[in-house]
């Protein structure tokens, strides 16, 4: 093999130090073809624009504070020194172990890698930079999966959760928005590219569950153990999404700048911002978020006061149902008269966001405490499908969804409803502006499973899961000697006795 001992594959990761083992997390790579550049840039770039924004962008804080995000910029590192699409002689996106050869899978460098990262984590999405075409797409992208092969599929077999996958890229590639006058085209890798044998996408979505996963046995750098690519049930089930970032494999004009990288067309677009307006959509959308924007206390008529409270809930496609309710259910007659929210989808700014606004009337002289209100979400019901796969679609939908697994010490856990913070309503009038008063644990008694009293709001409030919104515009960190034992294992894991790139 050519590869160079001198070249190493670097891992980036983002979030919080706090140990969280159920935080939601996302995988990104570039560059597993090495002359395929629009990628690796794209990341360096991505990494610098939220740690630079962390302290002033509250929704770059969240972000960061809320996922665990790994970032592989260079992944076949020996191809990028070399400008060459392989590692050696091997093409690392044909050498994952799935729809493939046992002794033509875990070839290179690069592969092992990733399967190492993958192993130590429980990803939701996976995001993986490529060139050569302007598109978007998920599994599946494998030959057993094709219809009409060899050549390119015509009607090739959907997952079972293909309806939030064709979500996902349609919004992503909103976000991106269009070069050269084209958004990215979005569908299953066999529909819109080409089936492959030993793709990463594939694998990574399936490798725990579908038995077209095989183990490897190559020979490679004095081999690598059969068992690396046995996996347990939680390891590989991520959605993954293919960018072809352009037709230009390594494009020499348009790259962009950061004058303003939010902003689709804005001052310096181009390939590196509209990535990385697509690596944050992600980002946002591993998760489900409700937050409330204002509560409002006023005076009305008689004496009582009028209490409105104002809501979002972003990193979702459909809200299918919302609803504001007291924690303590009976704490205070307003609880049993509490209003049905009205609700818009909200399309100025990069990502839709659902807002929704409720009030009712409360006597003050009533309130011996603050009123605990607390607001929910259930989203995204049209993605669920009986026989869903998905870490992605289970964790917002479906409460029974539990998986852990022992190598990583991580789990995912899925729910029904998303809940925003608990917080506080009383008799005394607010000023414009105030400040939302969260409440902690102790400031009430009730435990939240006992709130039953709520006003909610139907799907009918929201917009389509698979199209934009109305009016959107289309064109933790280890302590250091814990973190070297993990790196030196990673290396001692993907060389196998060999030489590691």
């Amino acid at each position: 093999s050519s590869t160079s001992d001198n070249c190493e594959i670097w891992v980036i990761q983002l979030g919080s130090a706090k140990e969280e083992p159920d935080r939601p997390e996302i995988f990104f790579s570039g560059a597993l073809h090495g002359d395929e550049l629009v990628g690796p840039t794209t990341l360096f770039e991505l990494a610098r624009y939220m740690v630079d924004n962390y302290a002033t962008d509250p929704w770059i804080k969240r972000l960061l504070d809320t996922r665990l995000i790994t970032l592989v910029p260079m992944a076949n590192a020996v191809g990028v020194d070399g400008t060459t699409r392989q590692e050696g002689d091997t093409d690392p996106n044909r050498d994952f172990p799935f729809d493939v050869d046992p002794e033509k899978c875990m070839q290179s460098i690069s592969a092992r890698a990733i399967n190492e990262i993958f192993r130590r984590h429980m990803f939701q999405i996976a995001v993986t930079f490529h060139g050569g075409d302007s598109l978007i797409g998920y599994p599946w992208g494998d030959t057993k999966h094709c219809k009409g092969y060899p050549g390119r599929c015509v009607g090739g077999w959907q997952t079972p959760d293909d309806v939030g996958m064709g979500a996902l890229a349609d919004r992503l590639a909103e976000a991106a928005g269009p070069y050269a006058n084209e958004l990215y085209k979005t569908g299953t890798m066999n529909d819109v590219i080409y089936p492959v044998n030993g793709g990463m996408e594939d694998w990574a979505y399936a490798g725990s569950w579908h038995n077209s996963s095989v183990v490897c046995s190559p020979k490679t750098f004095g081999g690598y153990p059969e068992e690396r690519t046995q996996y347990e049930d939680g390891t590989l089930r991520c959605v993954t999404m293919l960018v072809e970032t352009s037709h230009a494999k390594a494009p020499n004009k348009d790259m962009g700048s950061d004058q303003q990288i939010l902003t689709v067309n804005g001052e310096g677009d181009g390939h590196i911002p509209r990535n990385i307006r697509l690596s944050l959509t992600a980002i946002d959308y591993l998760q489900p978020h409700v937050e409330v924007v204002a509560v409002t206390t006023s005076k009305s008529d008689s004496d009582n006061v009028t209490v409105k409270v104002d809501w979002a809930v972003s990193g979702a496609f459909k809200v299918d149902k919302t609803e504001l309710h007291c924690v303590d259910s009976g704490a205070n007659p307003a609880c049993q008269a509490l209003q049905a929210p009205e609700g818009s989808w909200d399309a100025s700014g990069l990502l839709p966001v659902a807002r929704f606004t409720a009030s009712f009337s409360l006597d003050p002289t009533t309130v011996a405490a603050p009123l605990a209100l607390r607001v929910r979400a259930r989203v995204d019901q049209n993605f669920v499908h009986e026989l869903s796969e998905s870490h992605w679609v289970r964790a917002r939908t479906d409460p029974t969804w539990a998986k852990h697994t022992v190598e990583s010490g991580r789990s995912v856990r899925g729910r029904l409803d998303w809940e925003s913070v608990v917080f506080a309503a009383d008799g005394t009038p607010t000023k414009p502006g105030a400040a939302v008063r969260v409440l902690q644990a102790g400031d009430y008694s009730v435990p939240i499973a006992a709130a039953s009293s709520s006003s909610s709001a139907s799907a009918a409030d929201s917009a389509d899961s698979t199209s934009p919104p109305p009016g959107s515009k289309k064109p933790k960190k280890q302590k250091k000697k814990k973190q070297k034992q993990d790196d030196d294992a990673l290396a001692d894991a993907v060389s196998a006795g060999g030489d590691a790139a």
